[in-house]
């Protein structure tokens, strides 16, 4: 059964993702007739942002195929995998949802108070059930009474709510894949937002899970509970690596170039050179940052303790010696 669902929902390669969505909408509507009312709703000529071949790279996203199935016969979890991959694929055949927006501003005692509030008036793809979930948040309006500019309202009561700040919520495996994609929105850098916006974030939809999991393997991060929190050996990992190891905006330029090596626009030997001098310079400050602690050891040991500085030796890398794995 799990190799028969395998074959109705992964995606013959040869295909461009939007050419035979009649028939793929239809095998939905066959293999779960319980879609098969939004499925009816769809309209297969809609041309969603996300049927762009240009973006393709290893493999396209994972959708249904033309073969129907009977899935009377798929087990709860095959049935849950089925339902989330196709109701994703329908939500793009379905139009924009649209809203009425309002908003109330008060003035009270000199204190400005405002409220916001937002009514769904045509669904659109918010019908599918797993995409409305995932935007949920922004479906959390509040309905405005009707008023006019100026008009002025008695104050019914006042209350005083005393509350603390929170940290940041800990990551899980999906929020944190979530981060990786959006990082823009953890740089404050007006260029460099705009640089990591128009890439991929940290990694790329294939191998943002590989990443992390890589970095359970190294013990660097560890799951408690649904939560990923560093490690001890992780957080004394973020104190020794450079600040420059730690941007993500070098993550991205590294994807960038990559992708240039693999289109053929940068030579390889200038991706490896740009990493190899990356490297050196780090060695040599680092080597600098030692002959000054040694410096400083030897006038505070009490047995005057000297070192022979130049038998610290210079960083140094043959050609090729170093190729950085871009996810490292």
């Amino acid at each position: 059964m799990v190799v028969g669902l395998l074959l109705t929902v992964l995606v013959g390669i040869l295909l461009s993702l939007n050419t035979d969505a009649r028939n793929v909408l239809a095998s939905i509507a066959k293999t779960m007739p319980a879609l098969a009312g939004i499925v009816a709703k769809c309209d297969s000529s809609i041309k969603s942002p996300t049927w762009n071949d240009k973006k393709i790279t290893a493999h396209h996203g994972i959708i249904p195929t033309q073969q129907a199935a009977d899935g009377s016969k798929f087990s709860e979890e095959e049935w849950k995998i089925y339902r989330l991959i196709a109701e994703r694929y329908i939500a793009n055949f379905l139009p924009s949802p649209e809203y009425l927006a309002c908003s109330i501003e008060l003035r009270i005692a000199n204190e400005r108070f405002s409220a916001k509030g937002r009514l769904v008036t045509k669904p659109g793809w918010k019908v599918v059930t797993s995409a409305a979930d995932e935007d949920k948040a922004d479906d959390e309006g509040q309905a405005l009474p009707e008023l006019k500019s100026g008009l002025q309202l008695p104050v019914s009561g006042i209350d005083c709510e005393e509350e603390r700040t929170k940290p940041p919520a800990a990551f899980t495996e999906g929020t944190l894949i979530r981060a990786m994609e959006n990082i823009h929105q953890a740089v404050n850098d007006p260029q460099s937002k705009k640089f990591l916006k128009e890439g991929d974030g940290i990694g790329t939809p294939a191998t943002r899970a590989a990443i992390i999991a890589e970095l359970k393997r190294k013990k660097y991060l560890e799951v408690k509970g649904k939560k990923i929190v560093a490690t001890e050996l992780g957080n004394h990992l973020l104190q020794v690596v450079p600040d420059v190891m730690k941007n993500p905006v070098l993550t991205a330029l590294f994807e960038r170039i990559l992708r240039e090596v693999e289109l053929g626009k940068v030579p390889l030997d200038v991706f490896i050179e740009k990493q190899e001098q990356l490297v050196i310079n780090e060695l040599n400050r680092v080597r600098k940052w030692l002959k000054a602690q040694l410096l400083i050891a030897s006038f505070q040991s009490p047995c005057g303790i000297t070192r022979d500085m130049s038998q610290i030796p210079t960083a140094r890398l043959e050609p090729g010696a170093v190729a950085l794995d871009s996810h490292d």
